[in-house]
């Protein structure tokens, strides 16, 4: 009677794993190098080489190197027209200022308001001389995932990051 059970058992769990069902998980990751991760819920801990990695998760940075940007010889000796406002009297006199440049330097880029995912600054660092912002970080250990579970293997596919909600 037991080998019929298992039997029948076992046609039940090939025929859900034939409908080609997918199944997700949440892990944490416990080790970056090399990448590990365990799935909630479960002793079962992923090495890196079940795991697939999605772009979402993959490390993305911009450089914008520094440069010049020549004015051109139509600007340079321009005037500005203003009005002086000196204090002290109603002086309303309108002249002109001069102004003598032959290029313009991008010396520093200044991203105003707050940049962040979930509450974590985006990254920003002078290298070289350059400006490198990375608007997509690592995995770093600790970090909840969503995955998918490759059906009929072993292996697993790192969707995204999660993040629980925080009032604010």
């Amino acid at each position: 009677m037991g080998n019929l059970l298992t039997t029948i058992q076992r046609i039940a769990v090939n025929a859900v794993n034939a409908t080609n069902p997918v199944t997700f998980y949440i892990g944490t990751v416990t080790s970056v190098s090399p990448l590990k991760v365990r799935i909630h819920n479960t002793t079962l801990e992923v090495d890196q080489d079940c795991l697939l990695l999605s772009s979402s998760v993959v490390e993305k940075k911009i450089t914008i190197k520094s440069h010049d940007h020549p004015i051109g010889s139509a600007l340079t000796n321009h005037t500005h027209p203003y009005t002086d406002t000196t204090p002290g009297g109603p002086t309303l006199a309108t002249t002109q200022k001069s102004t003598d440049l032959a290029s313009a330097k991008v010396d520093a880029i200044t991203l105003e308001g707050s940049c962040v995912e979930h509450g974590e600054s985006l990254n920003v660092e002078q290298k070289d001389g350059n400006l490198v912002i990375t608007y997509n970080r690592a995995l770093q250990k600790d970090d909840k995932l969503l995955m998918m579970k490759v059906s009929n293997g072993q292996q697993f596919v790192i969707l995204s990051r999660v993040f629980e909600h925080k009032e604010s």
